[in-house]
């Protein structure tokens, strides 16, 4: 499983548009969370940690968006962020 999330994390770069990014994104992060004890949050900082174009999703990151509270630690929620904008 976690390979097959890095197969698909390997994919993403800075020029792809943002409904591939937030697609392979969604990949990802569906293949990690298979795996005991993850879930989207601890997924995103595996990703993070892995490529910098995976933002993390922590709670400052997430607070720094009013309309997205209160804080959902769902992969629905991550995608709600607007993270394609900050990522590098």
């Amino acid at each position: 499983m976690s390979r097959k999330a890095f197969g698909f994390a390997g994919l993403v770069g800075p020029e792809m548009e943002e409904e591939e990014f937030r697609d392979t994104t969604e990949r990802a992060i569906n293949e990690l969370v298979k795996l005991k004890g993850i879930g989207p949050a601890t997924a995103s900082a595996i990703l993070s940690a892995y490529s910098g174009c995976f933002p993390f999703m922590s709670d400052e990151a997430v607070k720094a968006f009013p309309s997205l509270r209160p804080i959902k630690y769902t992969l629905k929620h991550y995608l709600m962020v607007p993270f394609f904008q900050l990522r590098m």
